[in-house]
């Protein structure tokens, strides 16, 4: 009799770990094979999404109020630009009503199902696994254009190589996730120290950090050189915060400005500093087909096409025929968050920052990890999370990379943390009684 009451629970737990193990699934695909594998990636989502459908029908289902407020913000102000931009002839709302109005409410109810700390704390595990993966098939793909190894798998990702004077550069589809998990693992770690809670081996942290930094830099991408200075700079902020001792303070400075001195050592062997000066060389504007000056020339368009409409903007999906690099995405502008400025004004545009800057205050404040077994992972991870997404907004001022639903998971990580430990209210629905499937007396 035991043996069948053990075999029921063994059963009914991995039942349990499905929408964990399809969750865990769908970030890794995210992460490694962004735009492809899109009918793998639908099937796992609709598994959680009947899983938390049966929590529903079960009146075990409960959502964070802070972060339903701030799906239902977004989704609303998603949702009234979209019909805001029909007065100026907007024809393409079905191909932008995804990523303005049903991502936000999506990448809630996915962090939503996991409702364990312990699985919160296994899947940023795996992030870094992840992380390190992707990076270890980036440089095979190198070391195989470099002919220093011969074999190579290609995945049907976009890669490709080139030399810019005599300087060997590539790029994938999965570089842009390194931009954020490149301030992830910087700051995981030094604040790992700082906890003295080391959640992953230390060396394995610092072979990833160095496998990350070796991609960076053969990508070549000013991008990246942007990215190590933020990271440096929010991290001081953030132990700022930690540390009010200005002794303390100074200590770390001193510890990171010794790293950027480093990695300025590195990028300039890697032609950073010419970077430099033709972004500020005027003549360059000149030249029309030179990347530099094609973004120069889309912001100074896109900030007069925001000033004809200011307050409001002229709405989502709605672009400046004038600045269209890429016909079949039009809003998909390499200066993202210029043409936010011009689609949806000031007021969206704060609405936009204020809920951004609250998730990463939420991050940042230890009162919300009020848990014993838990502070110290939390606490390392909350702050982790926060630089990371500071640092990564300063590539995608000038790159396309956020508005992608493969780039909707650095989203769902800070909410997997303000789901568990960011507030005590919690939101209880009872579908059936909604529905009126409940038995009647």
């Amino acid at each position: 009799m035991n043996l069948i009451n053990d075999k029921k629970k063994y059963i009914s737990f991995n039942f349990e770990n499905i929408p964990f193990v399809c969750f865990l699934t769908l970030i890794f695909l995210m992460m490694f094979a962004p735009t492809i594998y899109t009918e793998q990636k639908t099937i796992l989502l609709l598994i959680i999404f009947l899983f938390e459908f049966f929590k529903i029908l079960n009146n075990k289902f409960s959502i964070s109020i802070r972060t339903a407020i701030l799906a239902c913000i977004l989704s609303i102000l998603g949702a009234f630009s979209l019909l805001y931009s029909l007065n100026y002839g907007n024809t393409r709302i079905s191909e932008v009503l995804s990523l303005y109005v049903l991502y936000p409410t999506l990448i809630t109810f996915i962090s939503n199902s996991i409702n364990k700390p312990n699985n919160v704390i296994i899947i940023i595990k795996s992030i870094f696994i992840f992380t390190l993966v992707i990076n270890l098939y980036q440089l095979w793909y190198v070391f195989h254009i470099l002919s220093i190894i011969k074999y190579f798998y290609y995945f049907p990702l976009n890669l490709r190589s080139s030399y810019v004077d005599n300087i060997f550069m590539f790029f994938s589809d999965n570089t842009a996730q390194n931009y954020f998990m490149f301030p992830f693992l910087i700051s995981f770690f030094i604040y790992s120290l700082i906890y003295k809670k080391y959640l992953i081996n230390k060396i394995f942290i610092l072979i990833t950090i160095f496998i990350q930094s070796l991609t960076l830099i053969l990508v070549g991408q000013r991008s990246a050189y942007l990215l190590v200075f933020l990271t440096l700079f929010f991290l001081s902020l953030t132990l700022l915060f930690k540390y009010k001792s200005k002794f303390i303070f100074l200590i770390f400075n001193l510890k990171f400005l010794s790293l950027s001195f480093i990695f300025c050592l590195i990028f300039y062997f890697s032609n950073f500093f010419k970077y430099i000066k033709i972004i500020f060389d005027i003549k360059m504007a000149q030249n029309q087909t030179n990347s530099y000056s094609d973004r120069f020339f889309q912001i100074n368009r896109l900030f007069e096409w925001w000033k004809e409409k200011p307050l409001l903007g002229w709405g989502l999906g709605n672009s400046d025929l004038n600045t269209i690099r890429d016909r079949g995405n039009p809003w998909a502008y390499e200066s993202y968050f210029v043409y936010l400025i011009g689609a949806i004004g000031v007021i969206g545009l704060l609405t936009y920052i204020s809920t951004f800057l609250y998730l990463i205050y939420n991050l940042l404040n230890e009162k919300n990890y009020n848990t014993e077994q838990y502070f110290k992972e939390f606490n390392i991870f909350g702050k982790s999370i926060a630089v990371a997404l500071l640092s990564f907004m300063g590539p995608c001022f000038f790159n396309p990379y956020l508005p992608k639903f493969d780039m909707m998971w650095i989203f769902i990580l800070p909410l997997l943390l303000l789901n568990q430990f960011g507030s005590k209210l919690y939101l209880n629905i009872d579908l059936r009684k909604i529905l009126f499937l409940y038995k009647r007396t």
